[in-house]
């Protein structure tokens, strides 16, 4: 586990203690310990979650320029929510938007170009990947898995 150091570091262990024991994964840790350092560094006195101190935190990480905040929020509202006593928790409708993406649909010539480079592959590769490398990638297609699901595959 991290080191925390602000004056919500007890809470903050105690909170990823809970969730590891209803067998949620630590994808929360790193937000929290980023959030923690926040606060150390710039509300070291509060003892509480205050509107300002999580706007703030939220305006923080949005001029540092990242704009993947929909999880980092969503982890900093449930902590919030695990705090309780009149800890602030921010809005549902404060964290932006993801942008939509439109996904792109390949020509019935692209995908038969894209099989059969799965087929050929050249290169210094293990012949046991040259072998799945192609059923992976028909299996991802046909089944309509993502990449990281095509990877987990035992």
């Amino acid at each position: 586990m991290r080191n925390f150091k602000s004056k919500f570091a007890p809470v903050i262990k105690e909170y990823l203690e809970h969730r590891k024991t209803l067998g949620y994964s630590d994808n929360h840790e790193k937000t929290l310990s980023k959030f923690d350092n926040y606060c150390n560094e710039y509300h070291s006195d509060l003892e509480i979650l205050t509107k300002n101190l999580v706007s703030g935190w939220v305006n923080y990480e949005i001029s540092r320029g990242y704009s993947g905040l929909y999880g980092e929020i969503s982890a900093v509202r449930m902590f919030a929510q695990y705090m309780g006593n009149g800890s602030y928790v921010l809005p549902i409708t404060a964290v932006p938007k993801r942008p939509v993406s439109v996904p792109y649909i390949m020509t019935d010539d692209e995908l038969a170009r894209l099989f059969i480079a799965a087929n050929n592959i050249k290169g210094n590769t293990d012949s046991t990947i040259k072998r799945m490398f192609p059923t992976l990638l028909r299996l991802m297609y046909t089944c309509g898995l993502r990449p990281n699901e095509v990877r987990l595959i035992k």
